[in-house]
């Protein structure tokens, strides 16, 4: 009986995970807006992990060097201020 609950809790578990990635995918399939796309993943590996938040940052490449932060998600941009601007 406890390895059917446990068999039966893990596939609600990957149902949904599936679910989440079938909803992101769905939601960037006709999205042109590279950040709206990135900010869409940024939300769903958020919910993916179950993470306070996650954020996507860029090296600003031939520029100061600094990390930018392009997206976050579950925080303020606040918080990350020092870490260059959104």
């Amino acid at each position: 009986v406890e390895e059917r609950k446990a068999a039966e809790a893990r596939l609600r578990e990957e149902a949904r995970l599936i679910e989440i990635v079938s909803r992101a995918g769905a939601r960037r399939a006709g999205e042109l807006d590279l950040e709206r796309i990135v900010q869409g993943l940024t939300d769903a590996g958020v919910e993916l992990t179950g993470a306070r938040f996650g954020a996507f940052f860029h090296n600003d490449v031939g520029g100061d060097g600094r990390l930018h932060l392009y997206t976050l998600s579950g925080a303020r941009a606040e918080d990350f201020a020092g870490l260059g601007g959104v």
